[in-house]
């Protein structure tokens, strides 16, 4: 699912200044599922060696000293890198610029299925019966779900209110990640018959915690595929 985006230096210290420039947040995805944010405080030189600087809320550097982080600015692809620390101190660490930057695909919200037994309930505007269904794949800004929902859901229609409920994709993670939507619209319907089968929904979170939960799940489930592909 890798692409390399860049191995230039001039290129990817660009890069890097836009990252300090917008106070980027990075996701670092460490050992055994967990997944911090992290965010950008500046850079600095340290034995001619360009590092950046960044907050971190852990008091130990990963022990493989490989470090592995994601992150997505407006109107590119997710994109990430591999780099090395090189000090920890006072919840900053620096970490040395890579040598290669690489992208998770060209689409700007890439969709990436789900762990098994992710669910997914929700409405109808102006109706009051809920739903219950299986989440089948997610983006930061759409899903799609199945079931056998005994109404016909036409595209174009209103969802209202939906909450995903999506399984940790590694067994270590004993949390679930529930996302509350307030709106979603329908852009796709399989129907049978009297029921509704299967539905694409695009919605658009403005709530920044309920955003960055979404990122953090589908860069967990990125890194997993990865893991699967590599075996």
């Amino acid at each position: 699912m890798n692409k390399t985006w860049s191995t230039n230096v001039d290129e990817i210290s660009k890069e890097i200044d836009l990252l300090v420039y917008e106070k980027a947040k990075l996701f670092c995805l460490r050992e055994k599922g967990a997944t911090n944010t992290l965010f950008v405080k500046g850079k600095t030189r340290l034995n001619n060696s360009d590092l950046l600087v960044l907050s971190h809320p852990e008091k130990n550097i990963c022990p493989k000293n490989q470090c592995l982080f994601y992150y997505h600015t407006n109107g590119s692809p997710v994109r990430g890198f591999h780099c090395t620390p090189e000090k920890l101190v006072n919840g900053l660490l620096a970490v040395h610029y890579p040598k290669e930057i690489f992208e998770i695909q060209r689409r700007k919200f890439p969709r990436v299925p789900v762990a098994r037994d992710s669910r997914v309930s929700f409405s109808l505007l102006n109706r009051h019966r809920f739903h219950v269904g299986r989440i089948e794949d997610i983006s930061l800004e759409g899903a799609r779900i199945s079931g056998e929902f005994p109404v016909i859901i036409e595209k174009g229609a209103i969802v209202t209110p939906i909450t995903l409920t999506l399984i940790p994709p590694y067994l270590r993670q004993p949390n679930e990640t529930n996302i509350h939507i307030p709106e979603a619209t329908v852009i796709r319907s399989i129907q049978d018959e009297d029921i509704t089968k299967e539905l694409a929904i695009h919605f658009i979170l403005n709530e920044l915690q309920q955003q960055e939960a979404l990122e953090r799940y589908i860069l967990s489930q990125i890194k997993r595929e990865e893991e699967k592909g590599g075996k």
